[in-house]
C-alpha cells in the first residue's frame, strides 16, 4: 500500500497529516508536494519504513507526533524541522535507528518525549536545541549518556527521565536552568539537581 496516488499534489500552504493505524503502507512517497505539515501525527503504521515523502515540508507547525511505527527505521523526512511549536514526541518506534534528520531542530515551544526505542540511539543529533519550554521525558531507552543536550539553556516544564537502564552520564545538563519538576529514577544513575550543580553527573 502506498499513497502515489496524491503525487501530483502541490501544496504551498500548510495541512494536517495524520496518517494512523494503517496496516499495510509503507511509505508515503506521494506526500512529496506539500510544503507545510500543521499537527503532523504518523501513528501505529505497522509496516511504515520511512517518512521521506516529508522530504520537501520545510514549514512545521503545531505537534509532530511520531510513535508506534514498529518497522520505521529513521525520519529522514524530518530533516528540515527547525522549531517545532507544539510538542515532539517519538515514541515506540523500535526498529528507529537514529534520530539523525533532527539536527536542525533548534527550538521545542512546549514538551519533548523520546521513549522506548530500541537500539542505543544518541541525542547527539539535538545539539542544535537551544530551547525547550515544556517538559523533557526520556523513558525506557537503551543510551548510556544524555550528550547531545549540552546546549538548551533552558527547560521550562522540569525533567523525567526514567527507567534507562544504561544511562549513567547526565553531564550535558550541567549547565541548563531546570524549571518545574525534576524526576529522575531507574536509571544505571539518578543524580540529583544538587549532584548535577556540583559537577557529580556521572
Amino acid at each position: 500500500m502506498n499513497l502515489d496516488g496524491l503525487s501530483s499534489l502541490d501544496i504551498e500552504e500548510p495541512i494536517r497529516v495524520k496518517i494512523l493505524d494503517n496496516y499495510s503502507l509503507k511509505q508515503i512517497d506521494g506526500l512529496a508536494g506539500l510544503r507545510g505539515v500543521i499537527d503532523l501525527s504518523i501513528i501505529s503504521n505497522i509496516e511504515l519504513e520511512n517518512i521521506d515523502g516529508l522530504s520537501n515540508v520545510t514549514t512545521f507547525t503545531g505537534d509532530v507526533l511520531v510513535h508506534s511505527n514498529v518497522e520505521l527505521e529513521n525520519i529522514n523526512g524530518l530533516q528540515n524541522l527547525q522549531i517545532v511549536e507544539g510538542d515532539l514526541f517519538i515514541y515506540f518506534n523500535e526498529s528507529l535507528l537514529n534520530l539523525d534528520a533532527l539536527s536542525n531542530l533548534t527550538k521545542v515551544h512546549d514538551d519533548v518525549g523520546i521513549s522506548n526505542l530500541n537500539f542505543s540511539i544518541n541525542l547527539e543529533a539535538l545539539s542544535n536545541v537551544t530551547e525547550i519550554n515544556g517538559r523533557l521525558n526520556l523513558t525506557n531507552n537503551n543510551f548510556s549518556t544524555l550528550e547531545g543536550l549540552n546546549n538548551p539553556t533552558i527547560i521550562g516544564d522540569g525533567v523525567n527521565i526514567y527507567g534507562n537502564d544504561n544511562l549513567d552520564d547526565f553531564c550535558a545538563l550541567q549547565n541548563t536552568v531546570i524549571e518545574g519538576q525534576y524526576y529522575v529514577q531507574m536509571n544505571q544513575y539518578n543524580p540529583s539537581l544538587e549532584d548535577l550543580s556540583n559537577g557529580n553527573c556521572n
